[in-house]
């Protein structure tokens, strides 16, 4: 037994130094993860699971007694089933979605899971009302108060109930399944109690909205070669497509799809097409048209009015009547004794040709070619004939003059080679030379003159002076100093001598270097005072002017051409004058009463930089004065022509007025069109004026008899007796750029009133890139209509205009019976119905101020860019950024951008501050309500895409309308509906009246009428407010006195 112990203790002492020779085992890094980090739960049927990894004890548990978790420990891997009990909430409320934290803890390590259930989405019936529901569908709960037990009939089998356990049992579920009809749907659900009476449910479904949709809202055609272009047709109602474009053709090869093609775009030969727009409509029964534009370009060709030329040996300039649609990249010559006339080669409507001497006695031949893009060069041909063989004698004295003058016989041209200095005798004049006279810039000194130094000119006078040492004192009331009629051309002459005529009661034609003239004038140059004095009454119509006093030709014909003004021009009236045409350069063309206007040719390239001045101090019943800087009347066409003069007409007497006077910078009217005229001299009026008798000679371009005043044109456009728009004629690139201010007054029994303008005056045609660039345009004047603009003052069609600075009409507390006024920072009277504005700029103040309390039933009309209108029209692309300022105790109608419209405003902006201070409604129950807003006073038309930022205040009385897109809305009478769609309004209100944050109201006599408002951006609502306004300003109060009326927001 001792030996067993023995050996049983050397056993247990080897076993523990074999485990002393061992080394330790280290424990395992500790691992817990889960597969998910959060959890999503639906509100009802709520289960879901997660993956634990681990090689751990772990024990899972939630923060919620509605969440459960199985199982809750574990050892290792495993799985944790999570099931939430179902998001309900007690009968007759609605659950909110409520969240859970799921915890899965080890020793050392903690997971935290988040979870999130859905609340259940329920719509919640009172016993005995109505529900809607949506076309898509939803689920209704019906509570229901019982003791006894209760079955559910439904009447239509789109509804469907559904058994819940989670539900309470008070309540019923229903189930209504989405309507694919249009049409609204009802149904009913009965509670069926086991005894008594059932009660019942009414629920009715909207039916699915109607959809028009299309792919695209605007096609545009190639002119020669168009491809057929489709549109795609999303729809669930049946739709038409027409066009009443006959150029267009529409075709439907499958459903949803239609294939548009056009014709080709080409004019008949020897004419020009123009590009043509036409309308796609989509008609249904239940929606509004659906538009598409369809555009094309036209043909591009290059047209001539003539493409060949035969002219004699001396230079001249010809003009081509050139009509092109496409790009011209250049032009190019053959020869180089023709060249292009100016820096502007090709105007809208002329291509000027300079054509050099020709010393040779052969006769030559060149050509111009004209290239544009997309088309074929076109050529204009000039044949030149040589010099021919002439008897020349040269005049180096003044006795060789005398001899010359006592024998022109045999000789056919003349050099004077010398200053001929006259010895203080009077110079004989030339009766009358057909061939050429060369003055080499020689000047006639020291003498007189009786008559014009050549009394008719058939053929060339060039470069021929009078010095101001030669008198001209009492010399007849038909005078020029150089020659007295031309026929022929007048090139590079000079007059420095003053021109003071006697009077005569017959019509003056007076002026430095030609009377009258049917040929040419080039390149001459007056420095000479003209003046001219009506002493007794007087008839006829005359002009007076520092060049040419009358010019007549034809259409294409250069009458007067790069010459310039630099003597003061004067005409003074001590008594009636008859008709006179003043003007820096050119006095008249030849000109014709009414609807006769005939074409006279151009004036090209000319200049006034000194004053031009009408004074009277009589009465000029019917005297109709026409005072220009450049011309007084151009019944013609007019380019590159400048002012820098001062240009006046003057009275210091409002006690004697004259009748439809008109006067500006470039000319005082030009009928046929202008290009690239500015205006850089001071242009003003003082004294009263009455209106002139319509339709009567030059009566303005409408005929109304307006007095007009402007910085370029005062009135430009042919008069039409039916006041027809001439679209066709042009006035582009025309600008004023100095500050202008002008004060006449009306007398009290004057005529219809006045129109002010910074570039035209009264225009019937249409202007393009025309620019008032000074810094201010003030009118102060009285009359009882007044139409402004820092633009144009009434006008037709206006294509890209711009004025940035400070418009003020300041009325000066004057009271006129009658009075009206139209003022706008680009045009104040739309005069034309079926007008186009488009690219208007204004920036800067629109202010009308000291107005007196007058008649309260005339509203008055400003606004940023537009005053009022006469018909419709429509207004694109412009912005002002103008304060308008219209603080005055009358009938007003301001606005951003327009004091009233009548037409479309499309993709239009407006920043800034309105003011009407103390303006009130008219009391005239046809005129309506005083209105503000922030694209216009008044409307009568459609909005879309308009962007208004604007403080908005004013109209201190009851029933002034404010509106941050429109104060007040009217209808035609067979519109139902208007449209304000897209764009933004973001404006603040201070007033007495109604504000509303899209309109202030309908206007009187509007009933029954609907305004959809769909797209516009708004300001964030405040307890259904819009900066503190509703969107209707007007609803339900006094001025809201028309029922029917409605605005609806989409």
């Amino acid at each position: 037994m001792k030996q067993f112990k023995f050996y049983a203790l050397c056993l247990a002492g080897l076993m523990f130094l074999a485990s002393a020779c061992e080394k330790p085992v280290p424990e395992p890094e500790a691992e817990l993860t889960a597969s998910v980090e959060s959890l999503s739960l639906p509100a009802q049927a709520a289960a879901s699971s997660i993956k634990v990894t681990s090689n751990q004890k772990w024990t899972a548990s939630s923060d919620a007694d509605w969440l459960k978790l199985s199982p809750e420990s574990g050892e290792n891997d495993g799985e944790i089933a999570v099931e939430a009990t179902d998001n309900v909430a007690p009968a007759g409320q609605r659950a909110d979605s409520r969240s859970a934290v799921i915890t899965i803890q080890s020793e050392k390590i903690s997971v935290r899971i988040n979870v999130v259930q859905a609340e259940e989405a329920v719509i919640f019936l009172a016993e005995g009302i109505a529900a809607e529901i949506p076309a898509e569908g939803a689920t209704l709960v019906a509570n229901v108060e019982s003791n006894v037990s209760y079955s559910v009939d439904l009447s239509a089998d789109w509804l469907s109930k559904i058994e819940s356990k989670a539900a309470a049992s008070s309540e019923v579920k229903i189930a209504a399944a989405a309507n694919e009809s249009m049409e609204e749907r009802s149904a009913t659900i009965t509670i069926v109690p086991q005894s008594g009476k059932p009660k019942s449910f009414t629920v009715n479904q909207a039916g699915i909205a109607p959809v028009l949709n299309v792919s695209k809202n605007s096609i545009l055609f190639d002119s020669e070669s168009p491809v057929a272009d489709t549109i795609k047709v999303e729809s669930n109602i049946e739709w038409e497509a027409v066009c009443e474009e006959t150029w267009v053709s529409l075709s439907t090869p499958e459903e949803g799809v239609i294939v548009v093609n056009a014709k080709v775009n080409a004019a008949p030969a020897g004419e020009r097409a123009t590009a043509r727009t036409a309308t796609i409509k989509l008609t249904s029964e239940l929606l509004p048209d659906v538009n598409i534009s369809v555009e094309q370009d036209p043909e591009k060709v290059i047209l001539l009015g003539s493409g060949e030329f035969n002219v004699d040996a001396s230079t001249h300039i010809l003009a081509v009547k050139i009509s092109s649609n496409a790009p011209i990249l250049n032009i190019t010559r053959d020869v180089d004794w023709l060249n292009a006339a100016s820096s502007r080669a090709v105007q809208e409507d002329y291509l000027f040709i300079q054509v050099s001497s020709n010393n040779d006695l052969a006769d030559r031949t060149g050509n111009l070619t004209i290239a544009a893009e997309g088309v074929d060069p076109i050529t204009v041909k000039v044949v030149q004939k040589g010099m021919t063989a002439v008897n020349t004698a040269n005049i180096t004295s003044f006795e060789d003059w005398k001899a010359f003058v006592a024998a022109p016989e045999g000789i056919t041209a003349i050099n004077i080679t010398s200053d001929i200095d006259c010895g203080g005798e009077e110079i004989p004049s030339l009766s009358s030379f057909d061939g050429y006279v060369k003055g080499q810039n020689h000047y006639f000194k020291n003498g007189s003159l009786s008559k014009p130094l050549i009394e008719v000119n058939n053929g060339t006078v060039s470069g021929v002076c009078i010095d101001k040492t030669v008198s001209t004192k009492g010399v007849g009331n038909v005078f020029a100093a150089i020659v007295g009629v031309n026929n022929g051309r007048v090139i590079e002459c000079v007059n420095e001598a003053d021109i003071l005529p006697k009077f005569s009661t017959s019509a003056p034609f007076i002026a430095g270097v030609v009377a009258k003239s049917t040929g040419t004038v080039e390149s001459c140059v007056n420095k000479g005072k003209i003046g001219y004095l009506v002493s007794a009454a007087a008839s006829g119509t005359g002009s007076v002017a520092g060049v040419v006093a009358l010019a007549s030709g034809s259409e294409g014909q250069l009458i007067v051409s790069g010459c310039e003004n630099l003597g003061d021009v004067i005409v003074v009236a001590q008594a009636k004058p008859g008709y006179i045409r003043v003007g820096g350069v050119l006095g008249s063309t030849e000109t014709h009463k009414g609807t006769q206007e005939v074409n006279q040719g151009i004036v090209f390239n000319c200049r006034n930089a000194a004053n031009v001045r009408y004074v009277y101090t009589t009465g000029g019943t019917g005297a109709y004065p026409n005072c220009g800087g450049v011309a007084g009347v151009v019944e013609g066409y007019m380019t590159g022509c400048l002012n820098t003069g001062a240009v006046s007409i003057e009275n210091e007497s409002f006690e004697v007025a004259w009748t439809c006077a008109h006067v500006a910078g470039v000319a005082a009217q030009c009928a046929f069109g202008a290009d690239h005229c500015t205006n850089s001299g001071d242009v003003s009026a003082t004294g009263a004026y009455a209106g002139g008798t319509k339709g009567a000679a030059l009566a303005g371009v409408d005929g109304s008899g307006y007095s007009c005043f402007a910085g370029v044109f005062a009135s430009a456009g042919v008069y039409k007796a039916s006041n027809a728009p001439t679209k066709e004629i042009v006035f582009s690139d025309c600008k004023n750029t100095v500050p202008l201010t002008f004060e006449p007054k009306m007398i009290a029994t004057g005529g219809p009133g006045m129109v002010f303008g910074g570039v035209i005056g009264a225009c019937s045609g249409t202007m393009k890139n025309c620019k008032n660039t000074a810094a201010s345009f003030t009118v102060n004047s009285q009359t009882k209509k007044t139409y402004i603009g820092a633009v144009a003052g009434a006008a037709n069609d206006i294509i890209g205009a711009e004025f940035n600075g400070d418009l003020v009409y300041d009325v000066k507390d004057i009271v006129v019976t009658g009075h009206q006024c139209y003022v706008g920072g680009i045009i104040g009277y739309s005069y034309y119905s079926g007008a186009v504005y488009d690219n208007l700029i204004a920036s800067g103040n629109v202010t009308v101020r000291n107005f007196p309390k007058g008649t309260d039933d005339i509203l008055h009309y400003v606004g940023g860019l537009l005053g009022g209108y006469k018909g419709s029209m429509t207004l694109s692309n412009s912005s002002a950024k103008v304060n308008v300022i219209a603080d005055n105790p009358l009938p007003m109608r301001v606005g951003g951008l327009a004091g009233a419209f009548n037409g479309l405003v499309e993709n239009c902006e407006y920043e800034g501050k309105i003011s009407a201070a103390g303006a009130f409604h008219s009391t005239n129950p046809d005129s309506g309500y005083c209105a503000i807003g922030g694209v216009t006073g008044y409307l009568n038309g459609t909005l879309k895409d308009c962007r208004i930022k604007a403080e908005i205040s004013g109209g201190e009385k009851e029933n002034s309308l404010l509106g941050g897109l429109a104060g007040c809305l009217g209808y035609n009478t067979t519109v139902d509906e208007a449209y304000f769609r897209g764009g933004s309004v973001d404006c603040s209100f201070s007033t007495e009246g109604y504000a509303g944050c899209v309109l202030g109201g309908f206007n009187k006599g509007v009933s029954g009428k609907k305004l959809n408002v769909e797209g516009v951006t708004l300001p964030t609502p405040v307890n259904g407010l819009y900066n503190g306004v509703p969107i209707l300003g007007s609803e339900g109060s006094e001025a809201d006195e028309n029922t029917g009326n409605t605005v609806v927001v989409k």
